[in-house]
């Protein structure tokens, strides 16, 4: 395929997915904040507990072969039966799996209402069997109207499922309900744009390749997996599960936007980068700018979150939540450089080289659960500042094995977001002055709404003066979508 017409994809493909994943962001953002002021922190630290579980055991529900039906070069119609064979086969296994150990989890971390919890989100594996191969096939041809549509009525279908669970006063399992809810709205949706009648193979022998490079990926996954969620973990296994509460609303205020963003650039990221192999010297530039528009629009959000989390927690969430608001300003002021790195898994993959990306993941599974077990010493705090410190040094580390394949110096990417966070240190100091400046017995809302506009505005004013180019290019994309 022609650069330029794969460039023209990509754009689609952004305007597509970035437009209904703004929509979804938004009401999941609005459900999200009405679900945490009905719930207790014990129902979130619950929920947690099991989703460490579900989500490991999640990213072996596909073996990897997702991603390599989108990277495979060559694919026969016997190849696509097969991979549907093994995923609906591995999908079971994993949902006997997890209803079988559920009493042993609970036991575990003493919780016996764990079991229920665990049985009903064993069915997510099923469904997740009927929908991974045709969903893969329709990234694959870089069909995303369809898709974005589908996400978005899921994200819909979550949201309002768990609120209204919520508001009947179903505690933790307005959690779960919510979820199924999402999984099942995918599961149908999907099905029904694909337009694709899959009877299932079983002769593994004929996706060797497939199972093998989806055995590099799983790989890649699981480490991933574990040090993503050593910190849940730990902390609820140390500290509690009201700790973990606090925590995993903490994590999920702070991460939701990285989620989201990463969300619509590694659909579309990865298969782009699968198809410019033959083109090296793209797949860095393409990196690049990927970087800049992330920290471009990263930046300000999660700063912002960090600066205004004292007068927003308190007062959106509730008082309860008092203890939630240090560890969200800490982490959110890491998650523009998480969002950074999380850009060179799909680089890497698309350009064929997994085995990069696994040998950083393993530098970074070992360092960090070391740090968050140090960090439990001062609490949900201490965890949190296990990103802020020991997270940058491996990551700055890490650079310099995957750059190179990139074709790329450490330089390079500095330069790439180095303007966007000099805008962000402006922002922080113009709301930290307006903070200062503003009465003491204003009206929290006017105070909150305030502080929004001078950080919005102090953030835009310096970008139009140091990071001009970056505020085009972000233009260029929204006129083109």
């Amino acid at each position: 395929m022609a650069v330029n017409a794969l460039r023209s994809q990509v754009l689609q493909g952004l305007g597509w997915v970035g437009g209904t994943r703004l929509v979804g962001q938004i009401i999941t953002w609005a459900t999200t904040i009405l679900v945490i002021r009905l719930l207790d922190p014990s129902a979130y630290g619950l929920m947690g507990m099991a989703t460490i579980f579900t989500q490991f055991l999640m990213l072996l529900s596909e073996a990897g072969l997702n991603p390599a039906v989108i990277q495979a070069r060559e694919l026969e119609a016997e190849d696509i039966r097969n991979v549907q064979g093994s995923v609906l086969l591995i999908s079971a296994g994993l949902a006997a799996a997890l209803g079988l150990s559920a009493p042993l989890i609970a036991g575990f971390f003493g919780e016996p209402r764990l079991t229920g919890i665990l049985y009903a989100l064993s069915m997510q594996f099923l469904l997740v069997g009927l929908y991974v191969v045709p969903e893969a096939l329709l990234e694959r041809g870089m069909q995303y109207r369809g898709w974005s549509l589908v996400n978005l009525a899921a994200l819909v279908a979550g949201g309002f499922t768990t609120l209204g669970f919520a508001y009947a006063g179903q505690g933790v399992w307005a959690l779960v309900w919510g979820t199924l809810a999402n999984f099942v709205t995918r599961a149908i949706g999907i099905n029904l744009i694909a337009r694709q009648s899959l009877r299932p193979g079983f002769q593994l022998q004929r996706i060797v390749p497939l199972i093998r490079f989806g055995g590099y990926v799983t790989t890649f996954r699981l480490i991933w997996f574990f040090y993503e969620q050593a910190d849940f973990l730990i902390v609820g296994k140390m500290l509690g599960k009201d700790a973990l509460g606090f925590y995993s609303v903490s994590y999920q205020l702070a991460s939701m936007p990285m989620q989201r963003t990463f969300g619509i650039l590694n659909r579309i990221a990865f298969p782009a980068f699968a198809r410019v192999q033959e083109h090296p010297e793209l797949v860095g530039r393409y990196y690049l700018k990927s970087a800049r528009l992330v920290s471009f629009i990263g930046v300000p959000v999660l700063w912002g979150i960090a600066a205004v989390a004292p007068d927003a927690v308190p007062l959106v969430l509730g008082e309860q939540w008092h203890a939630a608001i240090l560890p969200l300003q800490i982490i959110a002021l890491m998650i523009p450089l998480r969002m950074t790195n999380n850009l060179l898994s799909p680089a890497l993959s698309g350009f064929g080289r997994v085995d990069i990306g696994l040998r950083i993941m393993v530098r970074t599974a070992i360092v960090m659960p070391c740090a968050f077990l140090i960090g439990t010493y001062w609490g949900i705090v201490g965890v949190s500042l296990a990103w802020a410190i020991a997270w940058p040094a491996v990551f700055f580390i890490n650079l310099g094995y995957s750059l190179p394949i990139l074709r790329l110096r450490r330089r390079d990417l500095l330069q790439a977001i180095s303007r966007s966070w000099l805008a962000g240190i402006s922002m922080l100091a113009a709301i930290a002055a307006a903070a200062f400046i503003l009465p003491v017995g204003i009206n929290p809302w006017i105070r909150l709404t305030w502080l929004i506009v001078v950080g919005a505005s102090a953030y835009t004013g310096v970008s139009m003066m140091i990071n001009r180019s970056s505020l085009l290019e972000l233009l260029d994309l929204v006129r083109r979508k």
